[in-house]
Protein backbone atom coordinates (compact mmCIF):
# COMPACT_ATOMS: atom_id res chain seq x y z
CA UNK A 1 0.00 0.00 0.00
CA UNK A 2 3.22 2.51 0.54
CA UNK A 3 4.35 2.54 -2.85
CA UNK A 4 1.17 2.61 -4.33
CA UNK A 5 0.36 6.23 -1.70
CA UNK A 6 3.81 6.84 -3.31
CA UNK A 7 3.67 6.71 -6.30
CA UNK A 8 0.72 8.68 -6.79
CA UNK A 9 1.59 11.75 -4.36
CA UNK A 10 4.54 11.59 -7.03
CA UNK A 11 2.90 11.49 -10.07
CA UNK A 12 0.47 13.68 -8.24
CA UNK A 13 -2.73 11.69 -8.88
CA UNK A 14 -5.73 11.91 -6.32
CA UNK A 15 -6.74 8.48 -5.43
CA UNK A 16 -10.89 8.28 -6.03
CA UNK A 17 -12.48 5.12 -4.42
CA UNK A 18 -16.29 4.80 -6.04
CA UNK A 19 -17.82 2.51 -4.02
CA UNK A 20 -21.75 0.94 -4.94
CA UNK A 21 -24.13 -1.98 -2.31
CA UNK A 22 -22.20 -4.49 -4.76
CA UNK A 23 -18.90 -4.01 -2.59
CA UNK A 24 -20.22 -3.72 0.60
CA UNK A 25 -18.21 -7.11 2.16
CA UNK A 26 -15.18 -5.36 0.80
CA UNK A 27 -16.62 -1.84 2.29
CA UNK A 28 -16.84 -3.17 5.60
CA UNK A 29 -13.37 -5.24 5.14
CA UNK A 30 -11.06 -2.40 3.58
CA UNK A 31 -12.91 1.30 4.25
CA UNK A 32 -10.00 2.11 6.63
CA UNK A 33 -7.04 1.25 4.24
CA UNK A 34 -9.34 3.59 1.04
CA UNK A 35 -9.54 6.26 3.29
CA UNK A 36 -5.95 6.16 4.08
CA UNK A 37 -4.97 5.82 0.65
CA UNK A 38 -7.36 9.01 -0.38
CA UNK A 39 -6.37 10.89 2.08
CA UNK A 40 -2.66 10.60 1.42
CA UNK A 41 -2.80 11.42 -2.38
CA UNK A 42 -5.98 14.25 -2.43
CA UNK A 43 -8.68 11.68 -3.30
CA UNK A 44 -12.02 10.83 -1.28
CA UNK A 45 -14.13 7.89 -0.65
CA UNK A 46 -17.74 8.32 -1.73
CA UNK A 47 -20.10 6.08 -1.48
CA UNK A 48 -22.80 5.50 -4.28
CA UNK A 49 -26.50 3.83 -3.99
CA UNK A 50 -25.94 2.28 -7.26
CA UNK A 51 -24.03 2.07 -10.42
CA UNK A 52 -25.76 4.35 -12.31
CA UNK A 53 -24.88 7.52 -9.27
CA UNK A 54 -21.33 7.12 -10.71
CA UNK A 55 -21.61 8.95 -14.17
CA UNK A 56 -23.40 11.87 -12.29
CA UNK A 57 -19.81 11.96 -10.13
CA UNK A 58 -17.82 11.96 -13.24
CA UNK A 59 -16.64 15.13 -13.86
CA UNK A 60 -15.36 15.20 -10.32
CA UNK A 61 -12.33 13.34 -11.09
CA UNK A 62 -12.20 14.14 -14.78
CA UNK A 63 -11.72 17.97 -13.40
CA UNK A 64 -8.90 17.39 -10.79
CA UNK A 65 -5.35 18.74 -12.46
CA UNK A 66 -4.12 21.80 -12.97
CA UNK A 67 -5.53 24.83 -11.69
CA UNK A 68 -6.78 23.09 -8.84
CA UNK A 69 -6.05 23.79 -5.17
CA UNK A 70 -7.12 22.10 -1.76
CA UNK A 71 -8.46 24.58 0.51
CA UNK A 72 -9.52 22.27 3.51
CA UNK A 73 -10.33 18.65 3.81
CA UNK A 74 -11.49 16.17 7.33
CA UNK A 75 -13.56 13.78 8.57
CA UNK A 76 -16.13 13.66 11.04
CA UNK A 77 -16.66 11.07 13.37
CA UNK A 78 -19.88 9.63 14.79
CA UNK A 79 -21.14 9.28 18.35
CA UNK A 80 -18.77 7.46 21.02
CA UNK A 81 -19.05 4.25 21.21
CA UNK A 82 -19.78 3.35 17.61
CA UNK A 83 -23.45 4.66 17.88
CA UNK A 84 -24.54 6.53 14.48
CA UNK A 85 -27.28 9.22 16.04
CA UNK A 86 -28.90 11.64 13.60
CA UNK A 87 -28.60 13.86 17.02
CA UNK A 88 -30.03 17.63 15.29
CA UNK A 89 -28.72 19.37 17.90
CA UNK A 90 -24.64 18.73 16.66
CA UNK A 91 -23.82 20.58 13.94
CA UNK A 92 -20.43 20.86 12.86
CA UNK A 93 -19.27 24.10 11.32
CA UNK A 94 -15.94 24.52 9.00
CA UNK A 95 -15.01 28.27 8.13
CA UNK A 96 -13.16 28.62 4.75
CA UNK A 97 -11.99 32.30 2.91
CA UNK A 98 -12.55 31.87 -0.59
CA UNK A 99 -10.65 34.98 -2.94
CA UNK A 100 -10.70 35.94 -6.10
CA UNK A 101 -8.03 34.01 -7.83
CA UNK A 102 -11.01 31.03 -7.57
CA UNK A 103 -12.84 30.54 -10.24
CA UNK A 104 -15.11 27.42 -9.47
CA UNK A 105 -15.55 26.72 -5.49
CA UNK A 106 -16.21 22.75 -5.51
CA UNK A 107 -17.26 20.91 -2.19
CA UNK A 108 -17.45 17.32 -1.97
CA UNK A 109 -19.28 15.49 1.09
CA UNK A 110 -19.54 11.72 1.93
CA UNK A 111 -21.75 10.28 4.70
CA UNK A 112 -22.12 7.36 6.32
CA UNK A 113 -25.93 7.61 7.15
CA UNK A 114 -27.87 8.63 4.00
CA UNK A 115 -29.59 11.62 3.07
CA UNK A 116 -28.01 14.14 5.81
CA UNK A 117 -28.92 17.67 5.18
CA UNK A 118 -25.56 19.07 4.49
CA UNK A 119 -25.48 23.14 4.33
CA UNK A 120 -23.45 25.52 2.42
CA UNK A 121 -23.63 29.33 2.95
CA UNK A 122 -22.44 32.02 0.88
CA UNK A 123 -21.00 35.55 2.31
CA UNK A 124 -22.75 37.45 0.01
CA UNK A 125 -26.20 37.55 1.81
CA UNK A 126 -27.34 36.52 5.14
CA UNK A 127 -28.27 32.81 5.27
CA UNK A 128 -27.36 32.63 1.89
CA UNK A 129 -27.50 29.02 1.55
CA UNK A 130 -26.08 27.13 -1.71
CA UNK A 131 -28.31 24.66 -3.65
CA UNK A 132 -26.10 21.20 -4.17
CA UNK A 133 -24.97 20.71 -7.52
CA UNK A 134 -25.16 16.83 -6.91
CA UNK A 135 -27.48 15.35 -4.25
CA UNK A 136 -27.06 11.37 -3.89
CA UNK A 137 -28.13 9.46 -0.31
CA UNK A 138 -24.70 9.23 0.72
CA UNK A 139 -22.95 12.27 -1.64
CA UNK A 140 -23.51 15.74 -1.76
CA UNK A 141 -21.11 17.75 -4.22
CA UNK A 142 -21.40 22.21 -4.62
CA UNK A 143 -20.33 23.42 -7.39
CA UNK A 144 -20.23 27.72 -7.43
CA UNK A 145 -18.75 29.46 -10.18
CA UNK A 146 -17.69 32.49 -9.57
CA UNK A 147 -18.03 32.18 -5.99
CA UNK A 148 -18.35 35.75 -3.82
CA UNK A 149 -14.96 36.59 -1.83
CA UNK A 150 -14.82 36.32 2.11
CA UNK A 151 -15.09 33.51 4.37
CA UNK A 152 -17.94 30.29 3.47
CA UNK A 153 -19.61 28.44 6.18
CA UNK A 154 -19.98 24.65 5.57
CA UNK A 155 -22.42 23.19 7.85
CA UNK A 156 -22.87 19.30 8.51
CA UNK A 157 -24.55 17.32 11.01
CA UNK A 158 -22.96 15.20 13.45
CA UNK A 159 -23.73 10.84 12.86
CA UNK A 160 -21.89 8.64 11.43
CA UNK A 161 -18.41 8.96 9.35
CA UNK A 162 -18.61 12.07 7.39
CA UNK A 163 -15.66 13.20 4.76
CA UNK A 164 -15.50 16.93 3.04
CA UNK A 165 -13.17 18.01 0.96
CA UNK A 166 -13.52 22.13 -0.35
CA UNK A 167 -11.02 22.73 -3.42
CA UNK A 168 -10.44 26.04 -5.53
CA UNK A 169 -10.30 25.29 -8.92
CA UNK A 170 -8.83 28.03 -10.85
CA UNK A 171 -7.14 29.22 -14.24
CA UNK A 172 -3.45 28.23 -13.09
CA UNK A 173 -2.86 26.83 -9.91
CA UNK A 174 -3.28 28.82 -6.79
CA UNK A 175 -1.43 28.44 -3.22
CA UNK A 176 -3.55 28.74 0.01
CA UNK A 177 -0.67 28.43 1.96
CA UNK A 178 -0.85 32.16 3.57
CA UNK A 179 -4.00 34.44 4.28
Amino acid sequence: MGGLISHAQWMKNPVYFFLTPAEKPCIERDVQAYHRIAQNTGGQVLLLENEESLGRLSNLVQSEGQGRALIESGSIEGDAGGRISRSADKTHSVLFPCDESVAVLLVTVNSELPRIKIFLTSPAVQNGVVSPTISLAHVTVFEVSTPVTGMWELRIPSGGYITYKIESVGEQNVEFSVF
